[in-house]
């Protein structure tokens, strides 16, 4: 949990700069007609929703909140909060339409 906030607040101080400092500022160069060369970035908006959740999606945060209501003990709710996240993002469940989240990789562990 301490490192999923730890770069949740990573992402989000990248996101603040990359906003500011590129996306702020060349929208206000060519405002003002300043010759210059466009940089490009890696834009991690996607991966802020993925953990916040936006746009009527759930997030990871709030699926954590979800899956550790109610009784159990903790490695019970730790299995319940991973079966979560592969059913909310995960595009491989049975049954399942659509294809998932396209940042949300499952990850395997021991028999899957």
């Amino acid at each position: 949990f301490e490192q999923l906030l730890i770069n949740y607040c990573n992402e989000k101080l990248q996101r603040h700069f990359n906003r500011h400092l590129f996306e702020v500022e060349q929208e206000l160069y060519a405002n003002e007609g300043v010759d210059w060369s466009y940089i490009t970035f890696n834009d991690n908006r996607p991966c802020l929703e993925l953990i916040e959740g936006g746009g009527g999606q759930v997030g990871i945060l709030n699926t954590l909140d979800d899956s550790w209501g109610g009784m159990g003990s903790a490695s019970e709710k730790d299995v319940k909060f991973v079966a979560h996240l592969h059913k909310q993002f995960g595009g491989s469940a049975e049954g399942k339409t659509d294809p998932g989240h396209k940042n949300y990789v499952t990850p395997k562990f021991g028999k899957d």
